[in-house]
């Protein structure tokens, strides 16, 4: 199977979680997303969702039941409690790294200060990287990614990047959500191909505003 080469780029978020620019953000390699579509676009490919023990599969099953409640922070706890006895599940990364995503966007408890928002961004960033890393020719995993870039270059998270960096920065970040949305197109079929398709014209249309 091939494998996926990453570009160190400088554009990081995930230092001190407060939005400085630091060294550790990896921009997926254009080249490597490309060699990875065009092996496996022929179908869609979904990792496998057995976990290790019944006690994960019953922590991630109560992960699933409080994010459809929109309980965002408890649900992060039990995918993490899953994880734990189950590291090797991708599926679980991916669950927890959307919920990450959607407990930034409700502001609740956890994630009501740009502080704890821009750490839970961090975390979520990390995950997605992780998904990406464990099941490269997984679409779902791809479009985690882009939805970290995108999230990691909102404007509450550039307050403290310095104004001449900022645009830069977002440039390089939409380009990697860009590059990852094409990625996630091309190893996806239905629902998920079309809701990538309508996230990278958006972000497409963001790049268009920084040139």
């Amino acid at each position: 199977m091939p494998t996926s080469r990453r570009r160190k780029s400088k554009w990081d978020w995930t230092g001190t979680g407060k939005g400085e620019v630091v060294e550790k953000l990896q921009g997926a390699d254009p080249q490597g997303l490309a060699r990875i579509t065009s092996t496996h676009a022929s179908h869609a490919y979904a990792p496998s969702s057995n976990l290790d023990s019944k006690e994960a599969e019953k922590a991630k099953d109560q992960g699933n039941d409080l994010f459809r409640k929109r309980q965002y922070g408890p649900a992060v706890e039990a995918y993490s409690k899953a994880i734990e006895l189950s590291p090797n599940s991708a599926v679980l990364y991916a669950n927890r790294a959307l919920s990450y995503y959607k407990w930034v966007q409700s502001a609740r408890e956890g994630a009501d200060t740009p502080d704890a928002r821009m750490k839970l961004r961090v975390k979520q960033l990390e995950d997605a990287m992780k998904v990406t890393d464990m099941e490269e020719k997984w679409g779902k995993g791809w479009v985690r990614m882009a939805e970290a870039l995108v999230e990691s270059i909102c404007d509450e998270s550039l307050v403290k990047v310095k104004d001449e960096l900022r645009a830069e920065g977002k440039r390089h970040s939409l380009l990697g959500a860009e590059e990852a949305l094409q990625n996630a197109i091309g190893l996806s079929e239905g629902k998920p191909k079309i809701e990538a398709q309508a996230m990278l014209e958006d972000v497409k249309k963001r790049l268009e505003t920084l040139t």
